[in-house]
């Protein structure tokens, strides 16, 4: 008599699969660098159906490298990068993961308690400043990161599910902005408006001041007068002329048309380009009436 003996070994990688049938909805991030840092939301959802099996209702979302191969990750035009990276909080900490790498706070968990009800996702995006990659070409530079998602079994093991590829969208704008500060002073943003006070008007006195101009390309600077050269009060007016550097007297006349008193090619460096200003007075009359003479110049710097 023989007994056979049949021994039946299930090895745990050799599960099936659960299949949750999940929903994601997954679009496109795009964003505009400003010369503040930003950290923004990339938002998606994802939903389990119906069919799902009961260990389908958390789901743990793990993300690639994309084109930089690092975790460092960039954004490109051409050979040209942008960094950024992508966050499971918007208090940022270690960026997001792939598995078996990531940790926790390295990937982003979701908890769905019903079926077919979505549940958003959101992955921060951190972005420089536009001062930190000032010399890098305008554009839109872009980089593809592969989301997957994952279901958690109840023993705390991983089954993957899907994957959805995200496109992140950086642009670099084309800028350039303009300060009016006192002689050498640097260039501040907040600065558009600046007050030249003349005291008692004489003939030839004058009155200095400094634009700045910075830009990540090219650029022409305007100019026009309200009252189109001069400082008036009521019916009585004197005559001004403004100097750029050492270029020629400018007149402004006639009112409120637009003069281009400067072109430039290429960027400025972070420091912007300085242009002296200097307005001097013409014939002032002996017998001018008394009052305060104004006029207002209007600068508008136009980026190419």
């Amino acid at each position: 008599m023989k007994l056979f003996l049949c021994l039946l070994f299930i090895l745990p990688g050799l599960l099936r699969a659960q299949q949750c049938d999940y929903n994601i909805q997954a679009p496109s991030f795009a964003a505009n660098l400003t010369r503040a840092n930003q950290t923004l939301e990339s938002s998606m959802s994802v939903s389990r159906g119906s069919s799902s099996t009961p260990n389908c209702g958390t789901a743990r979302i793990y993300t690639g490298k994309g084109q930089a191969n690092s975790y460092d990750r960039r954004a490109y035009s051409g050979g040209n990068s942008v960094p950024y990276n992508l966050y499971s909080s918007i208090n940022l900490g270690n960026p997001l993961k792939d598995y078996p790498e990531a940790v926790a706070g390295e990937y982003i968990e979701v908890f769905m308690s019903s079926s077919n009800a979505a549940v958003p996702v959101t992955a921060y995006v951190a972005l420089p400043n536009l001062d930190t990659i000032f010399s890098t070409p305008p554009g839109v530079y872009t980089d593809v990161i592969p989301f997957h998602y994952y279901a958690v079994r109840s023993n705390g093991s991983l089954d993957l599910q899907t994957s959805r590829y995200v496109t992140i969208s950086i642009q670099i704008p084309r800028f350039a902005e303009l300060s009016l500060v006192s002689q050498n002073a640097p260039h501040d943003a907040a600065a558009t408006q600046y007050i030249m006070d003349f005291g008692a008007l004489e003939t030839g006195k004058e009155r200095r001041a400094d634009l700045i101009v910075l830009g990540n390309v090219g650029f022409g600077v305007l100019m026009s007068s309200q009252n189109g050269g001069r400082l008036v009060n009521g019916v009585s007016h004197v005559q001004y002329r403004l100097q750029i550097g050492n270029g020629p007297q400018l007149n402004l006349s006639p009112a409120g048309n637009q003069y281009q008193v400067i072109q430039r090619p290429t960027a400025t460096t972070l420091a912007g380009s300085r242009y002296p200003l200097n307005i001097t007075l013409q014939n002032v009359p002996t017998s001018l009436a008394t009052g305060a003479y104004e006029d207002v110049i209007t600068i508008t710097v136009q980026a190419w």
